[in-house]
């Protein structure tokens, strides 16, 4: 079962807190950036793998982020295919029940209640034969920076803008507060540009690889200290022990052997701004990992 910690970005080796935000605010509008035309170029037709080698050159990412946004995208296109199944039933048992309403009310002579409600089935199956269109299509609709938002530009004054600009900001920053990182059993710490190392304290430090085309900017790395997850702490060290363990089974059995012993996890992350500042997100598989009690402390009954 795959499992998500999550904590908060505190500290940075080598730069101070503005500086080192200000790094992943880079990530996040190339991430956005690179997100949306690859959405657009599918969306017209065009194979994600054919266009790899173009991105890496016209982005300036290496594949590993390529990857990272195809394998998100696939994951909110697959959501959207599958919320809109569960849409489609929803209305089909909603204009059948509208349907049955509007026979009740004529036989009690209820015209008042037979308008209304003819009125909203039309609605209903309209929605219906829009969605029952775009499954049967295979089209996918996404709105980066949520259709909410979106929405707030048509009435600026209520929402709290004082002008058109105020909610161009909020709405690029919306469209470029996450990105994802990529991460494979393969590689070192699970994950080949986000590198988790355990401190002597017990905390991590993340070592984030910046793409080429930042890297004159921010540097080639971003060290982030003092990394503790206050839930799952102990499942994230045990899956960087295990790739600890698979890299040094690799280096002297090779790696047929290696993966036969079933050691390493892939470590994910993914990062996301919010109004504190940013906060990483890891992902791998839970671990077995040794449980103490102690009875001094107290008992739970359920």
């Amino acid at each position: 079962m795959i499992a998500t910690y999550q904590t908060r970005v505190a500290e940075y080796a080598g730069r101070d807190r503005a500086a080192g935000d200000a790094a992943l605010d880079a990530c996040g509008e190339l991430y956005g950036r690179v997100q949306r035309k690859l959405f657009a170029e599918q969306a017209a037709g065009l194979a994600a793998p054919s266009l790899k080698s173009e991105y890496l050159v016209r982005h300036g990412i290496p594949g590993r982020m390529f990857n990272a946004v195809r394998t998100s995208l696939d994951g909110k296109a697959r959501a959207v295919r599958e919320g809109r199944k569960l849409q489609i039933d929803d209305l089909r048992r909603r204009v059948a029940k509208a349907k049955r309403r509007i026979v009740k009310a004529e036989k009690r002579g209820q015209r008042d209640v037979v308008h209304h409600k003819r009125r909203r089935l039309a609605t209903l199956e309209h929605r219906l034969k829009v969605l029952e269109a775009e499954e049967k299509a295979g089209l996918v609709r996404l709105c980066f920076g949520s259709r909410r938002l979106w929405r707030r530009q048509h009435d600026l004054e209520a929402n709290g803008y004082g002008s058109h600009d105020e909610w161009l900001e909020d709405w690029r920053g919306a469209r470029s507060g996450e990105f994802f990182v990529l991460g494979s059993r393969d590689e070192t710490a699970g994950c080949q540009l986000c590198t988790a190392t355990l401190q002597d304290d017990g905390l991590l430090t993340l070592r984030l690889r910046m793409p080429d085309c930042l890297a004159g900017a921010h540097g080639k790395y971003v060290t982030i200290e003092g990394v503790r997850f206050a839930y799952g702490h102990e499942q994230v060290l045990a899956a960087l022990e295990s790739n600890a363990e698979y890299a040094a089974c690799r280096r002297e059995y090779g790696e047929r052997a290696a993966r036969a012993t079933g050691l390493g996890q892939a470590v994910s992350y993914r990062f996301k701004r919010d109004a504190r500042g940013w906060r990483v997100f890891v992902s791998t598989e839970t671990m077995d990992v040794p449980v103490v009690t102690d009875g001094r402390l107290g008992a739970v009954g359920v």
